[in-house]
């Protein structure tokens, strides 16, 4: 069974929209499996499901954004609650 979702920082979200809409190449990292990966790919979306939110790439990846570290260097916090 998975985590609970834990909202992340708005400012990430910022970030990710930002690198998402100049259609940049990134390196995302991220937990899988309780150790860290690393991809280089295009940010396509992001999106909130069930009140979780997601971060898919062109090449059809989609990651929980509280299991991902950093992208480009940006360190996701998880912070962000109303």
């Amino acid at each position: 069974m998975k985590n609970p979702y834990q909202p992340v920082d708005c400012n990430f979200i910022d970030q990710v929209e930002i690198m998402a809409t100049r259609k940049l190449m990134v390196n995302i990292a991220f937990l899988h499996d309780d150790q860290i990966k690393t991809i280089y790919a295009q940010i396509k979306t992001w999106f909130t499901k069930e009140k979780v939110e997601y971060l898919e790439t062109q090449d059809g990846m989609v990651f929980r954004m509280d299991e991902i570290i950093e992208i480009n260097g940006v360190t996701n916090i998880q912070s962000c609650t109303f």
